[in-house]
């Protein structure tokens, strides 16, 4: 493997890490977590230093290329580089979030990611992370602050157990978490399409109608006015008309005299 010839001596990279966790003051807590998840599964340094993600991503802290580059690591698989670089990435993000949740789900995921998911779903954005991400941050506790029956951190109500109480599984302390209540929305029935009524100055209303024999050309519109009528009324007046864009010649339609009767 290509990372046996950056190993020239053995070392004790976990004390490295701690050394750069101090200088670049991100808690090592952090840096731990994510070196486990990311290259704890390998048995020796070696195989650690030289390994490559399906995605690309590269040695002991598995940057990205582009992450590296940008980061000032100019060999990804040589161990102190690799782990200097991933140690100032967490403590760049643990800065910009203040959050180690944040800043862990940002790490695996992309910063860009978590901003868009925090932007749109605020508090709620760990149950949209990836499955991958939200078992990445899962068992993370600060420093100072195991995981002990009896005992919680601030971590694990905001992390774990937000995410236990999505799934309805059990939180860092192990115990069971009651799955959120699904709330159905009520679907409120449609409002009832209002029916047009004659102007009450019509003379509609005087109850006297008669039929008018529709010409070639004419609109209902047309006739409304020849007659005195708002269109309105005459479309009430004739409730059998089923388009009243589109009336025949020689169709009869009830009508209302051009002069209102007198009382």
């Amino acid at each position: 493997m290509r990372a046996h010839e950056f190993i020239t001596e053995a070392f004790d990279h976990t004390a490295y890490a701690k050394e750069l966790a101090d200088k670049y003051k991100v808690p090592y807590s952090m840096v731990q977590h994510a070196m486990n998840k990311e290259t704890g599964h390998l048995a020796n340094l070696a195989d650690k230093a030289g390994a490559i993600s399906r995605k690309g991503a590269q040695g002991v802290m598995q940057l990205m290329p582009a992450t590296a580059k940008g980061l000032g690591v100019t060999d990804p698989f040589d161990v102190k580089q690799n782990i200097q670089g991933g140690v100032k990435y967490l403590a760049q993000l643990n800065q910009k979030y203040n959050d180690p949740a944040k800043a862990l789900a940002a790490y695996n995921a992309g910063p860009g990611r978590v901003d868009r998911l925090i932007k749109r779903h605020g508090d709620d954005y760990l149950s949209k992370l990836p499955k991958e991400t939200r078992k990445y941050i899962t068992g993370y506790a600060p420093d100072g602050q195991p995981p002990v029956a009896g005992k919680t951190n601030p971590l694990a109500t905001t992390a774990t157990n937000v995410l236990a109480a999505v799934t309805g599984s059990k939180d860092a302390m192990g115990d069971e978490i009651p799955q959120r209540p699904v709330v159905t929305p009520k679907i409120q029935p449609a409002a009832p399409v209002p029916k047009i009524q004659p102007a009450s100055t019509s003379s509609y209303y005087s109850g006297q109608t008669g039929d008018t024999t529709v010409a070639k050309g004419q609109t209902l519109s047309g006739i409304a006015s020849s007659k005195g009528m708002a269109l309105p009324d005459l479309i009430a007046l004739n409730p059998d008309i089923a388009d009243p864009n589109k009336v025949s010649a020689g169709a009869k339609i009830k009508t209302t005299p051009v002069t209102p009767p007198t009382y």
